[in-house]
């Protein structure tokens, strides 16, 4: 709070009458959220209660890229097949697509809500290279639409 940390976890502030104070969140991986508070006759009177809604602000070079994965040749199809859909389902937990026999496998979209947008993101794998050497094409789709109507 104003440039001093005051605490860790939920705090308590008493704004005096004619003070201005700003309060700043910060969380490694979101965005910094600050407030200003006031008590004074001429702004409204601070809330009793207030809650601090962090953005997530990290942001990967491997999104909308498409991944060429090579398998190590100890592994056969079968086994690493599973191993890949595994990694995958730790994370997406609804599948669209399936399909051992042609290597596709897709994820449902994974909704995230924030206050000006939405962040979507699925994964799409399939198998692809060389005929040579087993490899996955593996690509982490992610979308962001705002409030305004807008897809970026």
């Amino acid at each position: 709070m104003d440039g001093r940390l005051i605490g860790k976890k939920a705090i308590y502030l008493i704004i005096q009458k004619g003070r201005i104070h700003t309060v700043e969140v910060k969380k490694t991986g979101f965005a910094i959220t600050e407030k200003t508070y006031y008590n004074s006759p001429e702004k409204d009177t601070p809330p009793l209660k207030d809650f601090f809604q962090l953005i997530s602000s990290v942001s990967s070079d491997l999104a909308n890229v498409r991944i060429t994965a090579p398998v190590n040749k100890s592994y056969f199809s079968e086994e690493s097949w599973r191993i890949l859909s595994t990694i995958i389902t730790r994370y997406f937990k609804i599948l669209e697509t399936v399909d051992f026999n042609t290597g596709d496998l897709t994820t449902s979209r994974q909704v995230q809500n924030f206050q000006s947008s939405v962040i979507r993101t699925r994964v799409i794998m399939s198998s692809g290279g060389n005929s040579d050497q087993l490899t996955y094409a593996i690509k982490l789709i992610s979308q962001e639409a705002y409030l305004d109507g807008k897809i970026r």
